[in-house]
């Protein structure tokens, strides 16, 4: 079976060379932990944390999540009833609190100076419908987040 960063068409020679370096960085570092990051559409940090030798494959494969995290306001409550028929009709994708993926971008890596042992992965969420339909928001608000910014709503 193929990868899933090959079923979304986004894997290709530089991204198994990148792969296979931050994989090599992670290992000769001795790191302990990696955290796959990703922000949502408020611009919110979110992420989740794998132990460092299963990080090489999870880049591979991705990192499985709710799809409901991308589902929140500002005050972190689900806005949508993903439990109730109807209730996500308008977010193909998104009904009945489905999974998604993280896939990380391995250039993105870094070794975290204030976490001893701990190294850092920018992620995105990627489904089989959701990904193209939220990508460019999410996109914009983690551009903003690391450049100091707050994301702003545009027209």
């Amino acid at each position: 079976m193929s990868a899933f960063a090959e079923r979304c068409g986004i894997h290709d020679a530089a991204r198994e060379q990148a792969l296979q370096h931050t994989a090599g960085v992670i290992e000769a570092s001795g790191l302990e932990l990696v955290r796959f990051g990703w922000c949502d559409l408020h611009g919110v940090l979110r992420g989740k944390t794998l132990v460092a030798s299963a990080a090489a494959q999870a880049m591979r494969a991705g990192v499985g999540m709710v799809s409901t995290l991308m589902l929140k306001d500002s005050s972190d409550r689900t806005v949508f009833k993903v439990f109730e028929p109807g209730g996500t009709s308008g977010l193909p994708g998104f009904g009945f609190a489905n999974n998604v993926l993280l896939l990380a971008d391995p250039t993105s890596f870094r070794q975290l100076p204030r976490a001893q042992g701990t190294g850092w992965l920018r992620a995105q969420p990627r489904g089989s419908r959701t990904a193209s339909r939220w990508s460019s928001m999410r996109g914009a608000c983690c551009s903003a987040r690391s450049k100091g910014s707050r994301p702003r709503a545009t027209a």
